[in-house]
């Protein structure tokens, strides 16, 4: 199944376990202190939750991207939990014929660097005067626009459009939290030690191929065996799902159509060998 997908990569999106920097988790309740802790009311009165796309260039891999969830105490202002959905792109470099291990690998490592050399940016939406520049939008960009009055003066035809600005990140620290720049900023890590501790062992990772999106589950050191099935859009099925498997594999796709804003059904069949197939609805 590896072999079948490492050739045709477009996009890799990574959703890892939260990064829980205080406090101890209560059983069957999150800390407040992950991102998971939105959901409670308890949580709300001393933590706010935020989400947010950040990018990095990088001149081996071009741009990437990565999505932040993150947990902020209100009385400091500070970011004391975070998780992450990574989304890697292979195709602007034609990095899509890498070995998958070989592809994490340059991801985390250039992800790293953009953290600890503070050269993130975000996008955000700005009105555009194309009387004064050329504007685009999601579909086009038009020149700077002018005509002639009925005195034969040039006059501005006013159009106003949206578009994408790139904004520079001022502290890394500020948006992620100090710990996860104080691990990309430690030498002592190796890359694949710096990996191994954002991308925990047993972790999901969606691996989309041409609009269809695989899913694996991260072993260590850039393995990552895949599920028998897919994600697509409207849920997910599975099969030949080992029983252990079947929660983290559930909360792992209840959580990311979660942050699409729909809900997901289950049904399930188990098998004799402890197995089982899995079928989510979501809408």
């Amino acid at each position: 199944m590896l072999k079948s997908f490492r050739l045709f990569w477009t996009t890799i999106l990574l959703m890892l376990l939260s990064i829980i920097y205080h406090g101890a988790t209560v059983a069957g309740e999150p800390s407040c202190e992950s991102y998971e802790g939105r959901t409670f009311v308890s949580c709300l009165a001393d933590y706010s939750y935020a989400t947010e796309r950040f990018y990095f260039n990088s001149d081996t891999m071009g741009e990437q991207s990565f999505v932040a969830y993150t947990a902020v105490k209100k009385s400091t202002g500070e970011v004391v939990g975070a998780s992450f959905d990574f989304v890697a792109q292979c195709s602007e470099y034609g990095l899509c014929s890498q070995e998958q291990e070989d592809f994490l690998a340059s991801y985390f490592s250039e992800f790293r660097t953009a953290i600890a050399n503070n050269t993130l940016y975000t996008y955000v939406v700005q009105n555009c005067d194309s009387t004064e520049q050329v504007c685009c939008d999601d579909n086009n960009c038009n020149q700077v626009k002018h005509h002639q009055n009925n005195q034969g003066s040039l006059v501005s035809s006013y159009k106003f459009q949206w578009q994408w600005v790139k904004e520079v990140v001022q502290s890394a620290a500020q948006e992620l939290g100090v710990q996860v720049v104080n691990l990309a900023a430690n030498t002592l890590l190796s890359n694949r030690e710096f990996a191994n501790n954002v991308a925990t062992d047993g972790q999901i990772i969606i691996v989309q191929i041409n609009g269809d999106s695989i899913v694996c589950k991260y072993e260590n050191d850039f393995a990552c065996p895949a599920f028998d099935g897919e994600v697509f859009q409207g849920g997910a099925e599975f099969h030949n799902v080992a029983q252990q498997d079947v929660y983290s594999l559930g909360q792992f796709i209840f959580d990311y159509f979660s942050h699409q804003q729909q809900s997901c059904t289950t049904s399930m069949t188990c098998h004799q060998d402890n197995t089982c197939s899995v079928v989510y609805a979501c809408q």
